[in-house]
């Protein structure tokens, strides 16, 4: 059991390297992805800036540095400065599920394929994903109030009257305020989960040319219930190297921002970790494809070849 146990390890630190490798290896397709955040950031931030940096002009000494938030008043009384990030993220999402079907399709697959195949391809799949993220929505919903549902409970029903900081054998581990604390870091792995899963059963339709999003479904959930800790060492891989490229470009750029002179510098470091990001979301496709049994390859029939 225990070899088994390491093997899966193995497996699962096999894939995510494999898949990271993978998309370093195509350029082109995780550049797409950083330009389609990119530019509808660009177009959604630098009027805001601007607008931003009108309603500081009559103020003199004030800067556009990261140590000055704005308060509510002042957001209050400049509605302008707030960015309209909705209209953005739509945007996005839409163009990363058409273009991630192509990449689902093809990318590292060893087909032969051009830049244009991936659209084709991610507009012919788009219906299917479009179902598959529905569901994978509807899930997510379900999961997110199931967690609330759960917390307030155990926070209001079952321990309303316990002290957060209270320590077990005077281990603050086992106080009351890290293991909720401890449990939302476990929600969120397992919201994690539900979107490798939506991945997986796009993937499936991609490579085995179904049209059910709901059987695509049930398919990858039967198959994760039967691999649970390769899917969840997979989903907590990459959660951390999310976490290590997110905390470390963070801090360069936080504290680059922080000196006007060193914006530029800062602006760079953003976009670095945006690439590396970029990436990342290019392996996870990947990953979650190459986690499924793949399709036996198409065979001849060798009395055709000998009739032909």
């Amino acid at each position: 059991m225990e070899r088994q146990q390491r093997q899966r390890r193995r497996g699962a630190a096999r894939t995510v390297a494999a898949a990271v490798m993978t998309a370093l290896k195509h350029p082109r397709v995780w550049l797409t992805v950083w330009l389609v955040v990119l530019l509808p950031s660009l177009l959604a931030v630098l009027p805001a800036v601007a607008s931003l940096d009108r309603a500081l002009a009559p103020h003199p000494g004030a800067s556009m540095v990261v140590e000055q938030a704005l308060d509510v008043d002042f957001v209050r009384q400049h509605p302008e400065v707030q960015v309209p990030w909705f209209g953005a993220a739509v945007f996005v999402a839409l163009v990363l599920l058409l273009f991630g079907g192509g990449v689902l399709a093809h990318v590292g697959r060893g087909t032969p394929h051009s830049y244009g195949t991936l659209w084709a391809d991610g507009g012919r799949l788009l219906l299917r994903n479009l179902r598959a993220l529905l569901i994978g929505g509807v899930l997510a919903w379900l999961l997110t109030w199931g967690c609330g549902a759960f917390e307030s409970w155990v926070l209001n029903d079952w321990l309303p009257e316990a002290d957060p900081g209270a320590m077990l054998f005077g281990i603050r581990l086992l106080s009351l305020e890290v293991g909720i604390e401890a449990m939302r870091y476990v929600f969120g792995l397992a919201f994690l989960g539900l979107l490798l899963l939506t991945k997986m059963a796009m993937a499936r339709m991609a490579l085995f040319e179904g049209r059910s999003a709901s059987l695509a479904w049930l398919r990858v959930v039967l198959w994760m219930l039967r691999h649970p800790l390769r899917v969840g060492l997979v989903v907590a891989s990459f959660a951390l190297l999310w976490l290590v490229v997110g905390y470390v470009t963070g801090e360069i750029t936080v504290r680059a921002l922080e000196s006007s002179s060193m914006i530029w510098l800062g602006l760079a470091a953003g976009q670095l970790g945006m690439m590396a990001l970029a990436i990342l979301v290019v392996a996870s496709l990947v990953a979650a494809r190459e986690m499924l049994p793949q399709p036996a390859p198409e065979r001849s029939d060798p009395l055709a070849e000998e009739g032909a």
